[in-house]
């Protein structure tokens, strides 16, 4: 049966796979968050529902997942909303959570927030944050270059 002919499974599943991928001290989830994921349809059924988890888990602040770290489908945003504003300079598809700062606008933006974020975490260690982002260290290090922090590093 779909995950979407069974809304009252969407919170214990959803518990179960964060306490698997969430590590020793996994996110809480504030109630409007898990009122989007179960009012959500998940026509990717339980694997669109776990992948929806896990980049939320890389995106929370503060060990929270909010609304605002799940995917805009998910978040009941429909997807003419987030084509109209996604190349709006200006425009803000929600509020920020990241300390004033506007939401990444793209896949590059968010990756590139996430290499930071772990870098700070670790004391700019580059080893120990490939470790952190699941990555190898020859990957992080390209990404350093592609996203011009090499100078970061180095003052």
């Amino acid at each position: 049966m779909p995950l979407r002919e069974r809304p009252e499974d969407i919170e214990p599943l959803t518990s179960h796979i964060i306490k698997q991928i969430g590590g020793p001290h996994p996110p809480e989830f504030t109630p409007e968050t898990m009122s989007a994921l179960i009012d959500y349809a998940w026509p990717g059924n339980v694997r669109q529902l776990r992948n929806c988890l896990e980049r939320a888990i890389l995106l929370a602040n503060d060990n929270r997942i909010t609304p605002n770290e799940l995917p805009p489908e998910v978040r009941g945003m429909t997807t003419g909303l987030v084509a109209a504003t996604a190349y709006s300079p200006g425009v803000s598809l929600s509020a920020p959570s990241n300390g004033g700062e506007s939401p990444p606008t793209s896949l590059a933006d968010v990756e590139r927030q996430q290499i930071i974020a772990a870098l700070e975490q670790t004391g700019w260690h580059r080893g120990k944050a490939a470790e952190i982002l699941g990555i190898s260290p020859s990957t992080l290090y390209r990404r350093l270059r592609d996203y011009n922090l090499e100078r970061r590093l180095q003052s």
